[in-house]
């Protein structure tokens, strides 16, 4: 089966090389590399490995042998998650039909960036409406949004306004938003398991925000 890893290891030579070694001899076969950040001296890269069902904690005891390698996220996928798989979200929203561009962002955005929930927020008073959501996502009833209107992307952990069972546990979930049109609307992401959201995946979340509101509206993005 496939995993998916987020890893965070010195940027220095010879560093990817040792940790694509320990995995082998782990029993896992790296089949995508996708180098998500560099910031400070640290290198932050996604995996997508094929090892046998059950091994997630050998996989990430294997990574951590190597000095200075930090695994952030593990977890099973049910098939290859293709690093262009946001590149092909993006090119879905612009061929949609207004309409049916909100319904297609929320479905398409989890599965492109490592999510588990997608909604579209309206401010309002005393909370929010949710004009779209990932199917199966949680009610966002009684959840209040003090960091609306939004004007840029931006990453939330641990936040007061967050629902009580997305603030507990030893790692808590992770959270992006961007303006969505107009700083009163929001595409909120959440990953349920997940790594923090990186610099570079912030700006994907912004980038992808923008061509769906240009597409829904029916005209090209600037």
């Amino acid at each position: 089966m496939y995993f998916s890893l987020r890893i965070s290891l010195p940027d220095r030579p010879g560093m990817l090389g040792a940790m694509a070694t320990a995995l082998s001899d782990g029993g896992a076969n790296i089949v995508a590399l996708d180098v998500i950040d560099r910031e400070e001296g640290e290198a932050i890269d996604d995996l997508i490995v094929e090892a046998p069902g059950g091994l997630a904690e050998a996989l990430r005891r294997s990574a951590e042998d190597v000095p200075g390698v930090i695994v952030e996220a593990i977890q099973p996928m049910d098939a290859w998650r293709d690093p262009v798989t946001p590149m092909e979200l993006a090119a879905e929203l612009v061929e949609g039909e207004p309409g049916q561009v909100i319904g297609k962002l929320v479905t398409g955005l989890p599965v492109a960036l490592w999510s588990t929930w997608a909604f579209v927020l309206r401010a309002g008073y005393p909370i929010p409406g949710v004009l779209a959501a990932t199917p199966g996502a949680p009610s966002l009833d009684n959840v209040d949004t003090p960091w609306m209107p939004i004007d840029s992307p931006r990453r939330f952990a641990h936040a007061m306004w967050m629902p009580p069972a997305w603030r507990m546990g030893r790692l808590g979930y992770q959270a992006a938003a961007a303006p969505l049109g107009d700083q009163d609307t929001a595409l909120l992401l959440v990953r349920r398991i997940g790594p923090r959201f990186r610099p570079s995946e912030l700006r994907q979340v912004g980038l992808i925000a923008r061509l769906a509101a240009a597409a829904e509206r029916g005209v090209a993005a600037v």
